[in-house]
């Protein structure tokens, strides 16, 4: 069959069965010509009937399937495949839910590489589904990183029919393909082109149609009539990749804007034929280069040639030596750049340290994408979901004034959620009754039928069970926006806090090298303090912990002795918190967690103990 013929054969139960394949060989011909319908058919017969499929060509070709559904009926009967599509995650080609799908299948054999990506994943906006499918591979692959991203970020915990969801995707892999594509194709949806209904024409002293405001014979009367939707940049934004790339009519004034969508949608080798066969503006060419650095496509990059004045990931990716190019960009000193060259020149690692030298002189915008890169480059190479520097910045008053406002923000979209979902039930709860009184009253009349009552009983059970649903959502974002309302009361305190010892003793902060380890343990009193706090508190405090027993000199910083208790000492645990400690030569024993404004109170106790006690 040709792939014309392919492209119409319907993707249901007798149309997948119909197709008669030899092998798979005609799918890399597909995925030449970007003909996701064919491919997509192709696939689908050939793990139907068995045959073996190249999973390189998933690669590229995962993004031609329409859902994450045909992706797990292909990919779960295709052998080494994780690799494929983890590439595929990794150059975002796929939609969210797709892609977690795909970290889902890849997960069993690369579970690392597949909790990396999936931090990444979650640093960013999701829909419910993908963030629902992404917290269970935390549990499945028991990635404790992957899973403090999942706490960091607030993802909220599935809902209580995730099991079934996930047994639901887990019965795509079993059986033949066939069995779970339906019996009658779904209505599609056209789109792209005007529709043109027959009316009656106006008449010549009727107001014309184009809005004018003039008669229709002095206006319209005799002009040719509208043509088919011409192309605009609205309409190839519109497009999916694969179809972008399969055009030949874009008019020359629309050229920029196709290549544009080309390499934003990641079909790089279209947009680099185009470049090299059109005469197009040099930035365009520029752009190229730094996409197909991004996505570590160096063929494409000597196909196109890199100059010293193209991007710095460009030019790290064809560099043999890449350390001048790095000295020779360090020496512009444009941070910025040299940044987030490394970042997409393949080297992570350094865009780590050098997106940390960044943080400090970003303001309350840039900042936080500063922040946010510098983890996600983190992710890349599997280091500490949190970076050490981020203690440091809360102490910023630009850092302070930016949470303060995110928390509000936050707290506000919140609370119209909860008022939508409040005025979605009470509208379902009032169609609903509507309905069934209305059905009821069908029934008392005509007569009861077993089988009417029958279907109105489920009915009722599954309105009743949607309706627990929705009462839990509700109640799930009443408890987040109560936990969010504490957290915007603790950050609306006052900043400014009088000092706690007098001044002579600001000159008693620890200011020396390296501390020893120690070994930390812990009074019933900080274990039942630390319990009574809010979980981010909770988590703050133990990484203080960890880093003063490690000896971390940032972590002893703000740390000080107490007044008239040397050898007992106190640090800040952010704006509202200290934490009062006693190391010894080889120990660190954690007395207790308590809230500046009780802190003296606290101070007085142990004074008062320890003289008792002498």
């Amino acid at each position: 069959m040709t792939l014309t013929e392919l492209a119409a054969v319907p993707l249901t139960r007798d149309g997948i069965s119909g197709v008669s394949l030899d092998d798979a060989s005609q799918l890399g011909e597909a995925l030449a010509a970007r003909d996701a319908k064919a491919f997509t058919v192709l696939a689908l017969a050939a793990a139907d009937q068995g045959h073996a499929i190249d999973p390189a060509l998933l690669e590229q070709g995962a993004e031609l399937l329409p859902d994450h559904g045909t992706l797990l009926l292909v990919c779960e009967r295709v052998q080494g495949v994780a690799e494929p599509l983890l590439a595929a995650v990794r150059q975002r080609r796929l939609d969210p839910v797709t892609a977690a799908c795909a970290l889902r299948i890849a997960g069993r054999t690369h579970p690392a590489e597949a909790a990396r990506l999936a931090r990444g994943m979650l640093r960013r906006a999701l829909p419910a589904d993908c963030e629902d499918l992404l917290v269970t591979l935390a549990d499945e692959v028991a990635d404790a990183d992957l899973k403090t991203v999942v706490q960091r970020e607030g993802v909220p915990l599935p809902p209580k029919d995730m099991p079934l969801v996930l047994a639901t995707l887990a019965k795509l892999g079993e059986g033949r393909v066939a069995d779970h594509l339906p019996e009658v194709a779904p209505l599609a949806v056209q789109s792209g082109f005007t529709v043109q209904h027959d009316a009656k024409p106006p008449g010549r002293n009727d107001a014309c149609p184009c809005g004018s405001g003039k008669k229709y014979k002095k206006c319209c009367l005799g002009k040719p009539a509208a043509g088919p939707a011409t192309w605009s940049p609205e309409r190839l934004g519109a497009l999916a990749g694969h179809e972008l790339a399969r055009l030949s009519d874009v008019p020359e004034d629309l050229w920029p804007t196709w290549i544009t969508e080309l390499l934003r949608k990641l079909e790089l080798d279209r947009a680099v034929e185009l470049l090299l066969t059109l005469d197009l503006d040099p930035s365009l060419a520029v752009s190229a280069r730094a996409s197909c650095a991004f996505a570590d496509r160096t063929d494409l990059l000597e196909r196109l040639g890199v100059g010293d004045t193209d991007p710095l990931a460009a030019r790290l990716r064809v560099a043999t030596d890449r350390f001048t190019v790095l000295e020779e960009a360090a020496r512009s000193d444009q941070l910025v750049d040299l940044a987030y060259g490394a970042l997409d020149g393949g080297a992570p690692g350094l865009a780590v340290h050098l997106l940390r030298g960044l943080l400090p002189m970003g303001d309350a915008k840039q900042g936080p994408s500063f922040l946010a890169d510098l983890l996600e480059a983190r992710d890349q190479i599997g280091l500490d979901p949190v970076d050490p520097i981020e203690s440091h910045l809360s102490q910023l008053p630009a850092w302070k004034k930016a949470d303060k406002k995110r928390r509000v923000s936050t707290e506000d979209r919140m609370r119209q959620e909860l008022q939508a979902v409040r005025a979605e039930l009470v509208r379902l709860r009032k169609e609903k009754k509507t309905e069934v009184v209305q059905e009821v009253v069908q029934v008392v009349r005509e007569g009861a039928d077993p089988k009417e009552l029958e279907a109105l009983k489920r009915a009722l059970a599954d309105e009743k069970a949607r309706h627990k649903l929705v009462h839990e959502e509700r109640n799930a974002l009443r408890r987040e926006l109560k936990a969010l309302a504490e957290e915007a009361e603790e950050a609306v305190e006052e900043t400014a806090e009088a000092p706690l010892e007098p001044d002579v003793e600001e000159e008693e902060l620890f200011e020396a090298g390296p501390q020893p380890l120690r070994i930390p343990a812990f009074d019933l009193a900080f274990t039942k303090a630390v319990a009574e706090r809010p979980d981010h508190v909770q988590r703050a405090a133990i990484e203080l912990v960890g880093r003063l027993a490690a000896g971390r000199g940032e972590a002893w910083h703000n740390a000080r002795p107490l007044r008239g208790m040397k050898e007992i000492w106190r640090v800040r645990l952010g704006r509202s918190y200290r934490m009062i400690f006693l190391p010894s030569e080889d120990s660190l024993r954690m007395i207790d967690l308590v809230h500046r404004q009780d802190l003296e109170r606290r101070i007085k106790q142990l004074w008062r103990q320890s003289a008792g006690s002498v």
